[in-house]
C-alpha cells in the first residue's frame, strides 16, 4: 500500500508545488499515481492527499491576505 506523507505538505509554502501535486493526482491515470474511479475513491490515499493538499493551499490564501496591506 502507498503512503501519502501528508506532514510534508503541512509544511510546504510553495504554492507553485501544491498545485503541481494537485494536478498530478487530478490527471494522473488510476494505475499509476492518480484518483480511482467514482465509487472506489473513499479509502483510496489520494482522497486524503487532495484534502491535505486544498487546505494547505487554503491556509497559504489566509496568510496572505492577513499579510497584505
Amino acid at each position: 500500500m502507498l503512503r501519502f506523507p501528508g506532514q510534508l505538505v503541512a509544511v510546504e509554502l510553495d504554492k507553485a508545488v501544491l498545485l503541481s501535486l494537485r494536478q498530478l493526482i487530478l490527471d494522473g491515470h488510476p494505475n499509476r499515481f492518480g484518483r480511482p474511479g467514482r465509487g472506489f475513491r473513499a479509502e483510496d490515499w489520494t482522497t486524503r492527499a487532495l484534502m491535505d493538499v486544498n487546505n494547505q493551499l487554503a491556509r497559504l490564501d489566509r496568510i496572505e491576505r492577513r499579510n497584505t496591506p
